[in-house]
């Protein structure tokens, strides 16, 4: 059904099984049990997280090869919780959302953003603001 509008659930292509999604207007995030991150969708400026600008119709494996037990989406820019408390973030920057330390610099893979910190959890990723909260 490529392409054709529908009503109706269709399955995701690949036969992949997935715990949790999370997506934003145009992009879309599975996450396997296993901690292994897909995205599709839109990726015109890396908010897939898949090391390269250009759109996905079928999932494809973020890269980096972290293994996350969450992700959260918002406005082409995502952040992913790791088991042991360290959060990535890729996508949209260009107002330092991501929470590295910079802004105006998209990122097409996931970055460290915790400088040192470690989380239990995230808030919900709004429009251009992300919310991690430590224990």
């Amino acid at each position: 059904m490529k392409g054709v509008a529908t009503s109706s659930p269709v399955p995701v292509i690949g036969g992949l099984s997935f715990t949790n999604l999370s997506s934003e207007i145009q992009s879309a995030f599975g996450l396997q049990q296993s901690g292994t991150l897909y995205a599709w969708g839109a990726n015109t400026i890396g908010q897939c997280g898949v090391g390269f600008v250009g759109n996905l119709s079928s999932p494809t494996l973020v890269a980096g090869g972290l293994s996350f037990v969450e992700i959260k989406s918002g406005s082409s820019t995502a952040l992913g919780l790791t088991a042991n408390g360290l959060v990535y973030g890729w996508g949209d920057n260009g107002n330092g959302q991501i929470g590295d330390g910079t802004s105006g610099v998209n990122y097409s893979s996931p970055v460290s953003v915790t400088n040192g910190n470690l989380f239990t959890r995230f808030g919900t990723l709004l429009s251009r603001a992300g919310i991690a909260v430590t224990p």
